[in-house]
């Protein structure tokens, strides 16, 4: 997009413009056409350019999140895929395939995938929010809880759907195997908000800076220590102005 200033100035990209010290002032003084010449409002140009960047983080956000699920289904399924392996061995071999012991045997091992795959969710989730600079306030804080509760529940039909019927003991529904599987789960809908929670009302962390000079004739001087004051050799304090000017 682009925008021509009253006094003659052109800028193909608003956004790039937007990032040099002081042009927010500059531009709220100028009128701009865009390129069908009709003059442009600023503080609506500001407004939209807000919403898209808004949009494009949060775009971004959820592609990194995505990403990030998608990495650890692939472990989880692989390793969810070995443990019932060795489990339909030991069951074999004992003679109990179709028992209620197999079934809540592998009832566990679903449950522990998917409490791995909701928090993997979450993670991810929190995770874009964060690297992309989007605030995690209260609605978007809901809202996500809502996303990752829904997805375990999705988590929990198609365990139903796609678990074995040897896998399941043989001798029950999808149904009661579902019902066994939701036992076995520890993540809740709470939980969940708790740890959503946290993260969104974490106290920020400080940026404070600890500076050390190192100045002739001294051992260092520190500027913005806990105690407010320079550490010289022999145990003597000085103070930073004195200590430069030596």
């Amino acid at each position: 997009m682009s925008f021509t200033f009253y006094n003659g100035f052109e800028s193909h990209s608003l956004r790039h413009y937007l990032g040099y010290p002081g042009s927010r002032a500059f531009l709220a003084g100028c009128e701009l056409r865009g390129p069908e010449g009709n003059l442009r409002n600023f503080s609506s140009a500001s407004y939209t350019l807000n919403v898209n960047d808004s949009n494009e983080a949060l775009g971004n956000a959820r592609r990194f999140a995505d990403t990030s699920y998608a990495d650890a289904l692939s472990r989880s399924k692989k390793d969810l895929e070995y443990q019932l392996a060795v489990q339909r061995n030991q069951f074999s071999a004992r003679g109990i395939l179709r028992s209620g012991n197999m079934l809540h045997a592998t009832a566990q091992l679903y449950g522990k995938h998917i409490d791995d795959m909701t928090l993997a969710k979450l993670e991810g989730l929190l995770e874009g929010y964060e690297l992309h600079k989007i605030p995690l306030d209260e609605q978007l804080a809901a809202s996500t809880v809502a996303e990752v509760a829904n997805h375990m529940g999705a988590l929990l039909v198609e365990a139903a759907q796609t678990v074995s019927d040897v896998d399941r003991g043989g001798i029950f529904t999808p149904e009661q195997f579902a019902e066994q599987v939701r036992i076995a789960c520890k993540v809740s809908r709470n939980s969940v908000t708790v740890l959503a929670d946290r993260r969104r009302l974490k106290p920020k962390e400080a940026n404070a800076m600890n500076i050390i000079y190192q100045v002739s004739g001294y051992g260092r001087v520190n500027v913005n220590s806990n105690h407010g004051s320079g550490s010289g050799r022999g145990g003597a304090k000085e103070d930073l102005g004195a200590a430069l000017c030596t």
